[in-house]
């Protein structure tokens, strides 16, 4: 299965973005580029494949807790792409980071060989060093992170800067993903389909059930391992 992991919660309690002209955006854009970018993809009809998941998380900014919530379904035959932004310096239109895995390194240079980008195996980030990749590579060695490109700030403290350009490239690198998971899944014996059917997109929330147990999934419902209580969270989207 291809997972896309894109964090929609932020730091700040109000939101703002400016056009400066030609593209150039300026605003509060942790992690709001990133769902902008894969809602994009979404809406083009170009991730309309039994094999694609998308997880809005939660709690990224405080321990990472949406993204360990979905580590609990992920499998060593999943590959996991982490969206976010980063601070990386380069004069690329996005950034792979914390690509550690060989053959997923070469995969992508071959895939994106046509596109402006530069793959890390390391994180080249000046801003942060954590991500959700660090949560998901314990699991699967197949998981990076896919950097939009911001500057001129610290993008957990406030404004930076952007451009609609990245945005797209962003957006462009996840529907090429998608085009060409099949081919990587082959060779290296990852899952191609989905239980759940065609593209599952859930958003994970922070509703607890009130006596501090551990929740896990399934299907649709979070239950407690303490008192087992249900609690329904994950909301399906399916395109047709």
């Amino acid at each position: 299965m291809l997972i896309f992991s894109v964090h929609g919660d932020t730091n700040f309690k109000n939101h703002q973005l400016h056009h400066l002209g030609n593209g150039a955006i300026k605003g509060h854009l942790d992690n709001f580029a990133g769902v902008y970018c894969i809602m994009q993809a979404y809406f083009s009809g170009h991730l309309n494949k039994d094999y694609v998941r998308i997880e809005i998380t939660y709690g990224e900014e405080v321990d990472f807790e949406g993204a360990r919530n979905v580590r609990k379904e992920v499998s060593s035959r999943d590959m996991v792409v982490v969206i976010d932004v980063t601070g990386a310096e380069t004069d690329k239109l996005f950034v792979v980071e914390k690509c550690r895995n060989e053959n997923m390194r070469n995969f992508l240079h071959d895939i994106f060989s046509d596109m402006s980008c530069d793959i890390y195996s390391n994180c080249p980030d000046t801003v942060a060093s954590q991500d959700e990749s660090d949560i998901y590579c314990s699991v699967t060695p197949h998981c990076f992170f896919l950097g939009v490109n911001t500057s001129n700030g610290d993008y957990n403290e406030g404004q930076v800067e952007s451009h609609t350009r990245y945005l797209d490239a962003t957006r462009d690198a996840v529907i090429r993903l998608v085009e060409r998971y099949p081919d990587y899944a082959a060779q290296y014996g990852l899952d191609t389909a989905a239980a759940d059917g065609p593209i599952l997109m859930r958003t994970t929330t922070e509703e607890k059930c009130g006596c501090n147990g551990a929740g896990f999934y399934s299907n649709t419902v979070m239950q407690c391992d303490k008192c087992n209580k249900k609690i329904t969270l994950l909301s399906k989207s399916r395109l047709v």
